[in-house]
């Protein structure tokens, strides 16, 4: 996928490929997004292949958010402290953060439930 990380064909569609691209002309904002969505897609298409019905229809709605809510839950979950996810996301207010605590203390609940239970 990184590899692909270039939208020259869309921006210069006669580029022959010998010629050289100005590398300071950089990619759309759009591309790495619309790469991203494309691989998630390519998933999703692999998990129906093999059955998966579930798990492709996640994978269809996944997006950069969702990899951005995936890193920062996981990132608290491992300690990271609550103002440093803060300041890594760029949220101006910790409360916003604070969802990613939420999930975390959610599956927490659930483990301790589970061990009571037993």
């Amino acid at each position: 996928m990184l590899g692909k990380a270039s939208d020259a064909a869309g921006r210069a569609p006669g580029l022959n490929i010998g010629k050289l691209i100005d590398a300071r002309q950089g990619i759309a904002a759009t591309t790495r997004y619309d790469q991203i969505k494309r691989f998630y897609e390519d998933c999703a298409g692999d998990l129906r292949g093999q059955g998966d019905a579930k798990g492709a229809e996640r994978f269809s709605h996944a997006s950069t958010h969702w990899m951005r809510h995936a890193h920062a839950s996981h990132a608290i979950a491992s300690g990271m402290p609550i103002d440093t996810a803060q300041q890594n996301l760029g949220h101006a207010s910790l409360a916003t953060t604070t969802a990613y605590v939420t999930t975390e203390k959610r599956r927490q609940m659930r483990a301790v439930e589970s061990f009571w239970r037993k």
